[in-house]
């Protein structure tokens, strides 16, 4: 069962989530979908349905996921065991899909450039056993 964190974008916009509660549906969501991935397995967060294909060069292996309301990027794969949560797109009225906008891309890839992790939405198991043996 792999790993899944939010790098310090990820970290205060489900800070400012926290409100509306959408924050812990959120992360639920997240902990579980990562928990589903192992080494061996790719889970729900590898399916081919959350690959963006219309992204310039440089994004293009970040993968986008809904979790209610919101929009949720991130990037890792099954075989690392690890994913990074680096961006959440808020639900907005509009109904504009914004991810072919040149400002909102250089929005994501700016999150991107940010790899390290803020929060630890789940560890993976390996992690977990070797605090508990130490």
């Amino acid at each position: 069962m792999c790993s899944i964190a939010a790098n310090h974008t990820a970290d205060s916009q489900l800070t400012d989530l926290r409100s509306s509660g959408d924050d812990n549906r959120i992360t639920k969501k997240l902990r579980n979908f990562a928990q589903d991935s192992t080494i061996e397995r790719a889970g729900y967060l590898d399916t081919s349905a959350h690959h963006l294909r219309r992204m310039p060069p440089g994004l293009q292996n970040m993968r986008r996921l809904r979790a209610g309301r919101h929009r949720v990027f991130y990037t890792g794969h099954h075989s690392e065991c690890s994913y990074l949560v680096f961006f959440i797109k808020e639900f907005t009225k509009t109904g504009f899909s914004d991810e072919d906008d040149r400002q909102f891309q250089r929005l994501l890839a700016s999150a991107l450039e940010d790899q390290t992790k803020k929060r630890i939405i789940r560890e993976s198991d390996e992690e977990e056993t070797r605090k508990m043996d130490a």
